[in-house]
């Protein structure tokens, strides 16, 4: 049984049989909030901050990938419960996805899957103590991601002794397994790696999406350069360029069959025969085969379809 990664898609999900909550303007500010205030009793008016209006912002807010202003109420409800495991679990859910905060999620992960969890859960539920499962799930990439690898390698085990082998999560704490064993190898016996800029391959304009052969004698990419019209205008289009004893050739623009289309490397199939490439076009995106023709062009083209492609880009 597929399941989704992140609190987001199942709030989403049980907002469809849920009367939306709106913002109120009787709440307190966040300012008020992460000061410190006490959000069960906090008056604003003639009325109080309930803890369930907090905890119903909390959720709208993490609904809208608003993740800073839904973890400093948390935050804040968290004073008045810090043994809860449900907050703890919505608060690292927020500090994972706040750019630089994602190590202040250890101590929330690892509280939020230290016993039990909830059977039903119900995600707008403030009396609700403990998290759903997929706390596991978060706690295994908090732990990963911070290069906390044996403790990672621990939810790893859990999770693949609570999923059955053909479960999604199954899968992914067993490769987890491996990365992080790789991982702490490689903190044990670090190499040293020489980064540097390909000048022969760069140009003045965004060169990106590199996709190697694999004989790693050919290079694909895709690039802005040579366009004279305005940035919005732009259109990505496929370089390639050959190992040579010094370094790469001169890139050299692929003609795909499609002008005008914006393009994007995504992979090479096989010994060279196929390029994988998004491309959008009339507001849909999606991934494409090209097959070398006849004549060495890639003219042949078809979209990959399902299950890869979807409605969205």
């Amino acid at each position: 049984m597929a399941r989704f990664g992140t609190l987001a898609l199942l709030i989403l999900a049980h907002f469809s049989g849920v009367v939306q909550m709106a913002f109120h303007a009787k709440w307190p500010t966040l300012a008020v909030l992460a000061d410190g205030a006490d959000c069960f009793v906090e008056a604003v008016g003639e009325e109080e901050l309930s803890a369930f209006e907090a905890y119903t912002e909390a959720n709208r807010l993490i609904i809208e990938e608003n993740w800073s202003e839904a973890e400093a109420i948390l935050a804040t409800m968290m004073v008045q419960a810090p043994d809860n495991r449900n907050f703890a679990y919505k608060r690292a859910l927020c500090l994972r996805a706040i750019k630089g905060r994602i190590a202040e999620a250890v101590p929330l992960a690892m509280l939020a899957i230290e016993g039990e969890f909830e059977k039903r859960y119900n995600p707008f539920d403030v009396t609700m103590a403990l998290p759903p499962d997929m706390a596991l799930d978060l706690a295994l990439e908090v732990l990963q991601f911070t290069g906390h690898f044996a403790q990672a390698q621990g939810v790893a085990k859990t999770m693949m002794d609570r999923y059955p082998e053909r479960d999604d999560l199954h899968q992914k704490a067993k490769r987890a397994m491996a990365d992080c064993a790789f991982s702490m190898v490689c903190v044990i016996n670090p190499q040293r790696m020489d980064i540097r800029p390909e000048f022969g391959l760069n140009s003045v304009a965004s060169d990106y999406a590199p996709v190697l052969s694999p004989n790693g004698q050919s290079l694909y990419f895709t690039s802005y350069r040579n366009q004279t019209v305005k940035a919005s205008k732009r259109r990505g289009r496929i370089f390639r360029s050959l190992r040579t004893g010094s370094g790469w050739s001169k890139p050299v623009e692929l003609d795909m069959g499609m002008p005008g289309r914006d393009m994007t490397t995504v992979s090479v199939v096989g010994d060279e025969e196929a390029l994988l490439v998004y491309q959008n076009y009339r507001n849909e995106g999606a991934i494409w085969k090209f097959m070398k023709d006849e004549v060495g062009g890639w003219s042949r083209a078809k979209k990959v379809g399902f299950p890869v492609d979807s409605r969205h880009w």
